[in-house]
């Protein structure tokens, strides 16, 4: 069996500058994405099943990190992360949060997502960007379902 294994919707909590991580949930939650879907904080074991299924499958994990600008973007959110994941087969897929008229948020800089992404790099973990599709039509990830729920 070909098995994979992505946490989406992964960020450091900006809210409560701690190393939170949140999750798509199916459940009603109290937290919501900026797409409005429930999302829930993982709970502690979720790591340590993470190496289990790296150990048991031989297959990496991805982690989808969606940078915030000033909020989870700095260099100390990066050794958080990289102190929380570090240690089993994984790659961090680094994400441009996608502009949304009348959300508060905003892109992370340039030169804060290079750092970010070096300081991964340096503390061992494997990073990429994940490229964004159809921004300049504002039809990215997040953009597209804002624009319908607004009209």
């Amino acid at each position: 069996m070909d098995s994979k294994f992505c946490i989406e919707n992964f960020v450091m909590s900006p809210v409560e500058y701690s190393p939170t991580l949140f999750v798509k949930s199916n459940k009603k939650t109290k937290y919501k994405t900026l797409d409005g879907e429930s999302v829930e904080p993982v709970k502690p074991g979720t790591v340590k099943d993470c190496r289990e299924f790296v150990r048991k499958t031989g297959r990496r994990i991805s982690f989808e990190y969606i940078l915030l600008n000033k909020l989870n973007d700095q260099i100390d959110h990066a050794d958080q992360l990289s102190n929380l994941i570090k240690g089993f087969q994984c790659h961090v897929n680094l994400i441009q949060y996608n502009t949304i008229d009348g959300v508060m948020f905003e892109r992370s800089s340039s030169k804060n997502s290079q750092r970010f992404k070096e300081r991964l790099i340096r503390n061992g973990i494997n990073v990429s960007f994940r490229k964004s599709r159809g921004l300049e039509k504002n039809s990215a990830c997040g953009q597209l379902r804002q624009k319908i729920a607004i009209q």
